[in-house]
């Protein structure tokens, strides 16, 4: 895809075998039912993806291969977070708290679609990216910190305009 912003050539992609991929892993992790032995593996397979893409990031610049979203550790990573967090167990929680979480879990589609704009923007346009400092660990941090809060602030107010509630969002 290609746009012009100002005098600026902004071209991006966006790939679809990754989302698909999510979705249909997804769709097949909701069948099974947790047991603790499925739990302890998803706890298990979450610290040892979180220890490769630590070790990855503090030994050496990452890489696509590790760092990407269609990364097979990314992947694992996220796959195992979610079926973590589809099987919880919201009986013990009050109706406040349920409330809460599901008016951020509204807004987390919108981040989705978000954050890869913003991403885009300030690696092409701003050419600033974690990597450019020379402690790129603290600062991929920071930026995840820093791209998740405007994601989420961009979610909200695009929220309150209600064809986008309506249709998109």
């Amino acid at each position: 895809m290609r746009a012009k912003l100002s005098s600026w050539d902004i071209a991006f992609s966006v790939s679809v075998t990754y989302p698909v991929f999510y979705f249909v892993i997804g769709h097949y992790i909701i069948v099974e039912p947790m047991d603790k032995r499925r739990k302890s593996i998803a706890i298990l397979l979450i610290c040892i993806s979180a220890a490769v893409i630590s070790g990855v990031i503090l030994v050496g610049k990452p890489s696509d291969v590790i760092c990407s979203y269609n990364s097979s550790v990314i992947a694992l990573y996220s796959v195992s977070i979610f079926y973590l967090l589809q099987n919880l167990q919201f009986k013990d929680m009050s109706e406040k708290t349920v409330k809460h979480l599901w008016r951020i879990d509204r807004l987390c589609f919108g981040v989705c679609l978000i954050h890869p704009v913003l991403i885009k923007f300030t690696y092409k346009i701003l050419k600033i990216t974690p990597c450019t400092f020379l402690v790129y660990p603290v600062f991929t941090v920071l930026f995840l910190i820093v791209f998740l809060l405007c994601s989420f602030c961009a979610s909200f107010v695009l929220n309150l305009i209600p064809p986008l509630r309506k249709h998109v969002l």
